[in-house]
């Protein structure tokens, strides 16, 4: 259910699916309301914090990106020396340039299952990016065609440094013509010992992202950061079974970090499980294109969806519906790049979707 704006009455969606949808104006002003059944373009939902609204920054068209510039990356890896690089090796380091309206992305993570799913897109959206792995990642990466990725380890003693210099560069890049960045963090650990020195240690680079912030004068260079979390069901699971209690404490420090450091500049992706590719593997849990997209739809439905929220997270968690890699990673980038404006702070379900296109 849903309102219009001045003087139009309510407006009602029905349908078997749990999925209700309304077509607002951009700029976060209600114009109209209306159900439809598309998942690119809707910005409103209902949810636990009641009524959420978003709103793309320009006119819903998939025409958005065909003017951005396009390139190739040639990531330099002489960041491992700890100094700065020049504005030259800084250009270098970006795969494409960003376009005026738009901030270049750093995003930490770039070699997994999302990373490298987000800079997939980035690429063919000709969005300037910086993208980072492990050392050793990043070592192995060094020849794939769509460019190299910079080492950062953020667990190291210097890690705050480093992401420091890395975002300046970025900044001071003639490919950066707003000289504005946005972060997205794909990285994680699950089923390590290390998972909660791990997933804590993303919580460096959001200090050190808000430090630059408050160095500078004016408008923030860091515009935003987005990070990918879970649904509040599967985190609170994931804090009561042992092996998993690591991975939930390294979640939970980075997102508080998060809110308290950029506030509704921040945004925590909250999908259920995420599927994609053509295998199945438990460690993370994940289904296949065909398999998940099959399991999104039927656990989707209305009669499932009711009879889950009566049950206990464990009894429930089975029956949470699936996101695609794509969805996810789509979400993200629309995030940092401003397209889509709002209540972003918090993204799940239904509203990762609306944030996809």
């Amino acid at each position: 259910r849903g309102r219009g704006g001045s003087g139009s009455g309510p407006c009602f969606g029905i349908g078997i699916r749990r999925h209700y949808y309304f077509r607002y104006a951009h700029r976060n002003i209600p114009q109209s309301c209306a159900f439809t059944s598309s998942l690119h373009r809707p910005i409103l939902h209902s949810g636990s914090r009641g009524s959420r609204l978003l709103a793309y920054r320009d006119p819903p068209s998939t025409s958005s990106f065909t003017t951005l510039r396009s390139g190739s990356a040639a990531v330099e890896d002489g960041e491992a020396s700890g100094e700065r690089a020049t504005s030259a090796a800084a250009s270098r380091a970006i795969a494409g340039g960003a376009p005026p309206e738009y901030p270049l992305v750093v995003l930490i993570g770039g070699s997994g299952f999302l990373g490298s799913e987000i800079r997939r897109q980035l690429r063919e959206r000709g969005a300037g990016h910086v993208a980072t792995s492990t050392p050793d990642t990043a070592a192995r990466d060094r020849d794939r065609e769509e460019g190299r990725l910079i080492p950062l380890d953020l667990t190291a003693p210097d890690a705050g440094k480093k992401f420091h210099e890395l975002i300046l560069n970025a900044v001071d890049s003639p490919e950066n013509p707003r000289n504005k960045v946005a972060v997205i963090s794909a990285m994680g650990s699950i089923g390590t010992e290390r998972d909660e020195e791990v997933n804590s240690s993303l919580a460096t680079a959001i200090k050190s992202a808000r430090r630059i912030n408050e160095m500078t004068e004016g408008e923030d260079v860091v515009e935003r950061f987005v990070m990918i979390g879970n649904t509040d069901r599967v985190r609170r699971l994931a804090r009561k079974v042992p092996f998993l209690k690591g991975y939930a404490s390294g979640k939970d420090e980075a997102e508080s970090t998060l809110r308290e450091c950029f506030g509704n500049r921040g945004c925590i992706i909250k999908p259920s499980f995420i599927y994609g590719g053509d295998e199945i593997s438990l460690k993370p849990p994940r289904l296949s294109t065909s398999l998940g997209g099959l399991a999104s739809e039927i656990l989707g439905l209305y009669p499932i969806q009711s009879l889950a929220d009566e049950l206990p997270d464990a009894l429930a968690l089975p029956l949470a519906p699936p996101e695609s890699v794509e969805m996810v990673a789509s979400s993200a980038v629309n995030v940092a790049l401003g397209i889509v404006e709002g209540y972003t702070d918090e993204l799940a379900g239904e509203s990762i979707k609306m944030a996809w296109a």
